[in-house]
C-alpha cells in the first residue's frame, strides 16, 4: 500500500465516524489545493488537513475513543491548537477555527530549533505506536524513548509532557494567528474526493487565493506554511 493509499484509507475511517455522529467538518489547506488544481492529493504533502470550528470540539472529544477503536492514534493537547490522528504513519490532522466578528481564525505555533526537539519528544512519549509515525529522528532514539516511557506511569507522563510543553511555549516557538472571511467556511458545497462526498468552502477559487496567492495554481514544493500562508495576520515572539 503506498502513501496515498494510506491517506486515503486513514481518512475513510475517519469521514465514517464524523458522518456518524453528524460533525459538520470540511477539506481544507493542503488536500483541497490538491484536489482542486491536481485532481489528486500532493505527493510531497505529509497529511490531510480538515477543518471544524472550536465549539465542536465539545462533540468530538467523546468520539476519541471510537477513533482509536478504528485503529488511529488520537493526539490532542488544547494548546496545540488541533487535533492530530495517526494510522500506519499516515496523519489527519483536524484544526480548530474560532468565529467572530465576520472572521475565522486559528493559530498554531512555529517551531525553533529547540521546539523542534521538544515537540519530537511530547508526541513520541504520547502516542502509543510512535515508531509508526514519519520523524526525521532515528528510530533507535524513538525507540529508546518508547522504552522509557513505557515504564513510567500515566501520572509520570503527563507530568513530564506538561513540563515540557511549558518549555516548549516558552521558548520553543512562536505563535501564529492565520484569519479569512467566515463566509468560505458557513457556505460550503460538496466535492467529490476519491469516491466521497466531501464539504469544501464553496467559493473554492477564491479561498485558496486568499490562502496560497494568485499562483496557487503553480506547485510550489518549498512552499513554507507559517511563512507563505497569505492569511497570516499576526505572528509573536
Amino acid at each position: 500500500m503506498d502513501e496515498e493509499e494510506k491517506a486515503i484509507e486513514t481518512l475513510r475511517k475517519i469521514k465514517k465516524i464524523l458522518d456518524k455522529h453528524n460533525i459538520e467538518y470540511w477539506l481544507d489547506e493542503g488536500a483541497l489545493l490538491g484536489t482542486v488544481r491536481d485532481k489528486k492529493l500532493i505527493e510531497w504533502d505529509k497529511d490531510i488537513d480538515l477543518s471544524v470550528w472550536y465549539t465542536t470540539l465539545p462533540k468530538i472529544i467523546p468520539l476519541f475513543n471510537e477513533i482509536r477503536n478504528a485503529g488511529c492514534e488520537v493526539c490532542f493537547f488544547e494548546d496545540k491548537k488541533h487535533i492530530k490522528l495517526i494510522d500506519k504513519g499516515y496523519e489527519i490532522d483536524i484544526n480548530l477555527y474560532h468565529l467572530k466578528n465576520g472572521k475565522a481564525t486559528r493559530t498554531w505555533y512555529e517551531h525553533n530549533k529547540l521546539g523542534r526537539v521538544l515537540d519530537y519528544i511530547m508526541w513520541t512519549i504520547y502516542i502509543r505506536n510512535a515508531e509508526s509515525r514519519k520523524s526525521n529522528a532515528p528510530l533507535f532514539l524513538t525507540k529508546i524513548l518508547v522504552s522509557i516511557s513505557n515504564v513510567l506511569s500515566d501520572r509520570s507522563n503527563k507530568k513530564i509532557l506538561g513540563l515540557i510543553f511549558k518549555l516548549y511555549k516558552k521558548k520553543g516557538c512562536r505563535l501564529v494567528q492565520m484569519s479569512v472571511p467566515s463566509h468560505f467556511f458557513t457556505d460550503l458545497s460538496t466535492l467529490d474526493f476519491y469516491g466521497m462526498k466531501i464539504k469544501v468552502p464553496k467559493k473554492t477559487e477564491e479561498y485558496l487565493e486568499l490562502r496560497y496567492g494568485k499562483n496557487w495554481r503553480i506547485p510550489k514544493r518549498d512552499y513554507i506554511y507559517t511563512k507563505d500562508d497569505c492569511s497570516i495576520v499576526k505572528d509573536q515572539k
